[in-house]
């Protein structure tokens, strides 16, 4: 049914081809050029860039590191296990196959609540608790990190992160991580009376990140040996001095390709210019 109304499309829309794009001397050609290691602004975002890969391994990491500790209903005395203060809240339910737990951390200025969400899985579905038989686990983070405080000098975070993980039963050599991540961190500083104000926003996936057990099946080691991660960076950066404010906004792209002893390759581009670098993770 749907039929004619995609060949009009095409049709209309070769016929536009005709009349504005098909002469031979007056297309434009994109030329990419390669950027220089020591400008400013790529050595600005990739120092962030590499900060923000390091705490995404970190965190995908996390939830293999001792799964069995997880808060499932059968525990009661999870409050003993953390050292709380008064101020802090905590919290563990259990829905749809979903074991939560809820940490509300605001004895100080720097205010931070985190929730971690986990579910067991055996051959695609839920699975009551964690053990060597699991085939998977499913992840979802959500943390805030906010400052309520009167330093000058002072840094907001609110992430994201779903993944999911394949694996993790004992015959497996090897755990797979695939997910996606939104990461956004504001840095505020105060030189003089210059206020500068940096705003990070990430947009990640991660795909195939090996993690390797050792000969006893357990995972003892947060490098990652394989796979890859792809974001895009939006960083705007407000400067005010004497009340006068200036906004600069650049969009980056980064693809980093992970190989053994957690050693990446990573390409940037940004407005038509690319870079290369080696880093570890």
């Amino acid at each position: 049914m749907l039929r004619p109304v995609y060949l009009r499309y095409f049709a209309v829309l070769a016929i536009f081809t005709l009349l504005v794009g098909c002469s031979s001397d007056s297309g434009t050609t994109t030329t990419v050029k390669q950027g220089d290691p020591n400008d400013a602004a790529f050595q600005s975002i990739s120092s962030a860039a590499n900060e923000m890969m390091d705490s995404l391994v970190a965190r995908s990491f996390n939830p293999l590191d001792n799964p069995w500790e997880f808060p499932i209903d059968t525990m009661t005395n999870w409050e003993d296990r953390l050292p709380l203060l008064p101020e802090d809240t905590i919290d563990y339910t259990y829905e749809d196959g979903w074991y939560s737990i809820y940490l509300g951390s605001f004895a100080t200025s720097e205010n931070k609540v985190v929730v971690d969400s986990m579910m067991f899985m055996l051959d695609g579905s839920p699975y009551s608790h964690y053990d060597i038989h699991a085939t998977g686990i499913e992840y979802a983070g959500h943390i805030t990190k906010s400052y309520d405080g009167t330093s000058s000098d002072y840094e907001e975070e609110e992430s994201y992160v779903r993944n999911s993980y394949s694996g993790t039963e004992y015959t497996s050599e090897a755990v797979n991580v695939d997910g996606a991540s939104r990461i956004e961190t504001d840095e505020y500083t105060t030189s003089g009376s210059t206020e500068t104000h940096n705003n990070y926003v990430y947009t990640i996936t991660v795909e195939d990140m090996q993690f390797d057990k050792s000969e006893s099946r357990e995972l003892d080691d947060s490098t990652p040996s394989d796979g890859s991660i792809s974001f895009t960076v939006v960083h705007t950066q407000e400067v005010t001095e004497s009340g006068s404010t200036t906004t600069n906004s650049t969009n980056w792209s980064f693809s980093v390709t992970i190989s053994s002893n957690g050693a990446a390759s990573v390409e940037v581009s940004s407005n038509n210019t690319v870079w290369s670098y080696s880093t570890t993770l």
